[in-house]
């Protein structure tokens, strides 16, 4: 997923990596606790993720998030 400002966000297994410069460099602010299935990025930078356990959201750039839904019949896909 690519935002207005042209970063990449990408999630794999347990982790989501973000990167500014078009996909040479990769950081990984947070190990999630989920595993994640979908990403996307809201016009105001929000990053919410769905996992096998329900969606996260995050306010600052993936640093931390918090739950916004929990799933006890499977996964947001």
């Amino acid at each position: 997923t690519v935002d207005g400002t042209g970063k990449i966000y990408a999630v794999n297994f347990n982790s989501l990596f973000i990167s500014s410069d078009g996909g040479n460099n990769w950081t990984n602010p947070n190990n999630l606790l989920f595993s994640p299935t979908k990403i996307a990025v809201a016009s105001n930078g929000n990053i919410i993720i769905g996992t096998t356990n329900g969606a996260l959201i995050s306010t600052n750039g993936g640093v931390t998030f918090n739950t916004i839904a929990t799933l006890n019949a499977g996964s947001i896909y």
